[in-house]
């Protein structure tokens, strides 16, 4: 057959038509060795070519050692070098030169000079410094729109032309000057107009700058509030503070407060005790007040009797008043005597009344049983009043009698009473009443201190004519008290009946009247404690509160990142909020999201500590004291709280506080606060004294305004301040909670985003087998090896987001198979290209919503150390978007029918990837796996000689007419059912046949043989198609023995020798010699297994000397396959 193009390791060439091209290895890599006799190239003949050659190029070589130096990857040119070609490129980045001059040539259609190339995005534009060699001058600037360069000289020309211009201008200037004064006066007048018209301008504008400055001020304004706010923030936050310290001066001040009403107490219990005195000082008291007056009574009649007599000395007076001397007492001297006396008397009378009035008040505040007496002292009292009322009258008669005195004092005797008789008088009397006071005083045994009155005396209470206060029992009590009575102790008394000491043999017999009723009532407890246990309290504590928070729905955010291109309005407005940004995520770095706007919290008690005793069976139940009168008091739960809300960049956009009070009357629940009455133990007999309470799941602060648009993304703060109080007791310590949360109305974002499952699309575009390598066995071609090439392309995965990772892959073993984006940009250079996939983007940008994604693959398939009758090999192309995935499959077999040469007739090729010339059988085991130890089928045999099998690569022609074909692990015929690739190279006979040898060591006298796969038939039986038989020929039957080689059938186990077989002899003798068959006396087997036993006599030897035996299988038609061969010797 003619040859085109084929890619093996060996080829057959017998039939390759001369002039055809033959490649060998493939196009990827060289061929790995080539064998031949001599190889011919055009008509000389490689070696001949090489020996001409040899010399020449030793001479390049002696060359390049003159002139190159190599140390490891470096080079050195030792001359000059000259590059001949069109284009030169160098990849150093330091480029250094010993000289000082680079040469360069330019012409009029390519100027001379240096390019600088900017690989800088987004401004890719490249400058050049070039020398134009039309004009001859420097040329620099942007590539392609380069401009003239100034040198020195033009510098020069330039200054001396500027200096001169500027010469003859100051000259000009200096001359229209001198010519144009009028002009320049009317220039002024025209400048002073122009100011004039400035700063009309200026002060417009001074107006607008002032609406400005007003702005700006309502600005400041502003600000100055929103600080006076934060400010205000801060002082309520200390105000918190001051009232916590208020709430505990108060605590102390209470606490002072029941200390000093204990002292107030202790003191009551003092006036208590002081007041058992007062009854007994009372008559004490009266009768001093009785001798007081009596006494008083003496002497103011004394005076009284002085005072008639007095009256017969002033008639007498009257007549001798014109003769009185100077001496004498004045008018007004006694007036002043009058008022004094008057005076002192008036002091008297209100200090008795005063006294009598306070101690009159304070006996009948503290004991009603000495309202009798009392009453009696009063009257007493009255007609004291009365007495001084008549010595007030006569003292008013004595100032009109004075008067009358006056009219004659002028006529007075020097014998009548002078001015210190008249002193003498009135401190007399003033004596007397003070010590009239004193005495009153020292008398009364009660003296006040403070606001009560006390004695120190004992009292004794003897009256006995008090009813009971309801009136059903008459004159039986000596004291009754109107409030209750607090003593220290108070005895027993006498019982009316059954005596004390009455009742043998028991303990009451020791009380009696005068025990003390504290006594007795502490025996009758000792009695009845065990009986009587007292109200317990609810042992367990406040112990804080328990956070309930609702409507706690989350969203980690968006995780996607924004390509460019975008024209979602929802995505824009958030890059616009400073929620997203292009290339980067949406609101993914912000951390997870709240998104139900009615986020909330409630609160419960916690319990702490343990308790046998509650109100009801809830263990969340704490104490909260004792009852009043019996009765639950009331159970307040206070909370304050602040909600605010901030913007995403923590900006407090509002805030609003609010206090709340819960407050339990009584047993019950309201609002979830609960306030439970403690039953006794014995509760018919026994009072309950004390309550519990909880609190659960009260107040409900939500966050503030959260609504559902991008503006209300955002920081919520809700700040809880708990306290309890029971009773009248002050509210416990507040327990502050503080929360935070960000939120984020994701659904309406999403919503508003849309789908993000837009479609990710991949493709393979083109997969082709490049190369291949085979081994042969038995003359067919078998696949070691296969590559293939693919491409593909993938789009989609950037509409609308994108995600980080692997956007492509492609399965094969190299070339550009994935396609990846880290933190938003591009990572993986030549894969990822615009919408056309013609502009690749560079590593490190951001990707567009259109762009693509182009993958390539080598697949490179290896049979191993397998067999098998065919095999595909597939390649797959993946690509992930934000929202979906895609992947596409294109498989191919390797190896297609009529492809690298072969004929499509013979299908495509098996492939077996052991190496060519391995054989895994034995000296004991055939397994087909090989041909190394096979035999070619020639008369050599026959004198146990032998042909060993070709094993190296062969196709075709090297199957005999006679000979089986091995398939890797089994033996077929050549183009029957269970042939491969190899058609029956002879289908005039329908024998076939293999040979090998076995061998053994020692001497042995039988041996065994298997045949795996089918059953032997006698070799003689050549009438039945499809049949397999098999013949033994030993070394020592072979004809370096015989004449005839002898040759064993095992399943003949009746027969020794049998017959000779001519030579050629169709299906019998394969061989070109006559051979002797001979049976297997003694042996025994059946199928495949069969047992020889070593008879001498029949030229069966296993010794020292003849080791080996040779197997000889025959297949008739076309059998089933063997697949092994094993024998063992014993």
């Amino acid at each position: 057959m003619a040859l085109q193009q084929i890619y093996w390791e060996q080829i057959a060439t017998e039939n390759v038509v001369s002039g055809s091209n033959i490649t060998l290895g493939n196009p990827s890599s060289s061929l790995g060795a080539i064998y031949a006799d001599s190889l011919v190239v055009g008509t000389i003949t490689l070696t001949e070519l090489l020996e001409t050659n040899v010399e020449d190029l030793n001479l390049f070589t002696g060359s390049v050692s003159t002139s190159l130096e190599f140390t490891g990857s470096n080079l050195t040119v030792k001359g000059d070098l000259n590059v001949l070609g069109t284009y030169t490129t160098i990849k150093s980045e330091t480029v250094i030169l010993d000289d000082n001059i680079i040469e360069l040539n330019g012409s009029e259609e390519k100027y001379g000079g240096l390019l600088i190339k900017d690989p800088t995005s987004p401004n890719l534009v490249s400058g050049s410094l070039l020398w134009d060699t039309t004009i001859d001058r420097w040329i620099g600037g942007q590539l392609g729109s380069e401009e003239n360069l100034v040198v020195e000289s033009e510098l020069t020309t330039l200054s001396s032309s500027l200096s001169s211009s500027i010469n003859e201008l100051s000259q000009s200037v200096s001359s229209s000057f001198n010519e144009n004064s009028e002009f320049i006066s009317d220039l002024s007048s025209s400048i002073s107009s122009s100011i004039n018209e400035l700063s009309q301008s200026v002060s417009s504008s001074f107006n607008e700058n002032s609406e400005f400055i007003s702005d700006l001020s309502s600005s400041i304004s502003s600000s100055i509030t929103e600080l006076s706010q934060s400010v205000s923030s801060s002082f309520n936050e200390n105000s918190e503070f001051i009232t916590d310290l208020s709430s505990s001066i108060s605590t102390s001040i209470s606490e002072l407060s029941s200390s000093v009403s204990t002292s107030f107490d202790d003191t009551n219990t003092t006036i208590t005790n002081l007041s058992s005195s007062l009854s007994t000082s009372i008559n004490d008291l009266s009768s001093s007040i009785d001798g007081t007056f009596t006494l008083a009574e003496g002497r103011l009649d004394k005076l009284e009797v002085t005072s008639g007599s007095h009256d017969d000395r002033i008639v007498d007076l009257e007549s001798f008043s014109s003769s009185l001397d100077a001496t004498f007492a004045t008018d007004q001297e006694l007036t002043e005597l009058s008022q004094s006396i008057t005076s002192s008397i008036g002091e008297l009378s209100s200090s008795l009344s005063a006294s009598i009035n306070d101690l009159s008040s304070s006996v009948d505040d503290t004991f009603i049983v000495t309202e009798g007496r009392l009453g009696k002292l009063e009257t007493t009292s009255g007609s004291h009043h009365g007495r001084l009322n008549e010595l007030e009258s006569t003292g008013s008669d004595h100032e009109t009698r004075i008067d009358g005195l006056e009219l004659f004092s002028s006529s007075l005797d020097d014998t009548y009473a002078t001015d210190q008789e008249l002193d003498d008088v009135s401190s007399s009397l003033s004596d007397a009443i003070g010590q009239a006071q004193i005495d009153i005083e020292a008398s009364n045994i009660f003296q006040q201190t403070g606001s009560y009155y006390g004695t120190a005396e004992n009292l004794q209470i003897s009256g006995s004519g008090l009813d009971s206060p309801d009136g059903s029992i008459s004159d039986k009590y000596g004291v009754r008290v109107h409030k209750s009575l607090h003593a220290e102790n108070v005895n027993v008394g006498q019982p009316t009946s059954n005596d004390w000491g009455t009742m043998d043999g028991s303990y009451f017999n020791n009380f009696n009247k005068n025990t003390d009723v504290s006594e007795i009532i502490r025996f009758m407890a000792g009695l009845l404690s065990s009986s009587a246990p007292d109200a317990s309290p609810n042992t367990k504590y406040y112990n804080g509160y328990t956070k309930n928070t609702t409507n706690t729905s989350t969203d980690s955010g968006i995780n996607g990142y924004l390509p460019s291109g975008t024209t979602n309005t929802t995505l824009l407005e958030l890059v616009d909020a400073g929620f997203a940004s292009i290339g980067g995520t949406i609101l993914g770095s912000f951390g997870t999201f709240y998104t139900n706007s009615n986020y909330k919290h409630s609160f419960t008690s916690r319990a702490g500590g343990s308790t046998d005793v509650r109100s009801s069976n809830d263990n969340n139940l704490f104490g909260l004291g004792r009852l009043s009168s019996g009765t639950p008091t009331t159970f307040k739960v206070s909370g304050s709280f602040t909600v605010k809300k901030f913007d995403h960049n923590r900006q407090l956009l509002e805030e609003v506080s609010t206090n709340e009070l819960i407050t339990q009357s009584g047993a019950g629940t309201t609002d979830g606060v609960t306030l439970g009455r403690i039953e006794s133990a014995n509760p018919e007999l026994i009072p309950a004294g004390y309550q519990d309470g909880k609190f659960s799941n009260v107040f409900s602060p939500t966050i503030l305004n959260a609504g559902n648009t991008i503006d209300d993304i955002g920081y919520y703060h809700i700040s809880s301040s708990i306290s309890i109080a029971s009773g009248s007791s002050d509210f416990t310590t507040p327990i502050e909670n503080n929360t935070e949360i960000l939120y984020g109305p994701m659904p309406t974002i999403e919503s508003g985003i849309g789908s993000t499952n837009l479609g990710v699309t991949a493709n393979i575009d083109f997969m082709d087998q490049m190369s291949a390598s085979s081994r042969s066995l038995s003359g067919a071609p078998y696949l070691q090896t296969a590559t293939f090439d693919a491409s593909g392309s993938i789009s989609g995965t950037f509409n609308k987001l994108y995600q980080n990772g692997t956007h492509g892959s492609m399965t094969g073993n190299s070339g550009q198979r994935a396609a990846s984006v880290s933190n938003g940009r591009i990572t993986t250079s030549n894969v990822f290209y615009d919408e056309t996939l013609t502009d690749v983007r560079i590593s490190g940008t951001i990707p567009h919503i259109t762009d693509k994604i182009k993958l390539n693959s080598k697949l490179y398939w290896s049979a191993g150390n397998s067999y098998g009758t065919s095999n595909n090999q597939s390649i797959t192309i993946s690509g992930t978007g934000y929202g979906g995935s895609d992947s596409d499959t294109e498989s191919r077999s390797v190896h297609t029918s009529g492809t690298f040469g072969q004929p499509a007739s013979s299908g495509s090729l098996h492939y077996y990837g052991r190496s060519q010339t391995y054989d895994g059988s034995s000296n004991t085991s055939e397994n087909f796996s090989g041909e190394g130890r096979r035999l070619k089928l020639t008369d050599n045999l026959l004198s146990f000689g032998g042909d060993t099998w070709d094993n190296t690569y062969n196709e075709y022609g090297i199957l005999g007419n006679k000979d089986l074909q091995i398939k890797p692990n089994k033996l077929v015929k050549p183009g029957g059912n269970n042939g491969y690739w190899l058609p029956n190279p002879d289908n005039g006979s329908n024998f076939k046949y293999y040979v090998r040898k076995f061998s053994t060591s020692g001497t042995k006298s039988s041996m065994s043989i298997t045949f795996n796969g089918n059953s032997l038939t006698t070799w003689d039986n050549i009438e039945n198609n499809n049949r397999v038989s098999a013949m033994i020929m030993f070394e020592s039957s072979s004809t370096n023995v015989y004449s005839n080689s002898r040759f064993y059938d095992p399943t003949k186990t009746l027969s020794n020798f049998i017959q000779t077989i001519n030579a050629n002899a169709d299906g019998e003798n394969p061989f070109g010699s006559n051979i002797d068959r001979y049976g297997n006396t003694g042996g025994s087997g059946s199928g495949g297994s069969w047992t020889l036993p070593i008879r001498n006599s029949d030229g069966m030897f296993l010794n020292a000397t003849y080791n080996e035996v040779l197997v000889l299988v025959r297949y008739q038609g076309d059998p089933t396959p063997l697949t092994g061969i094993s024998v063992s010797f014993s």
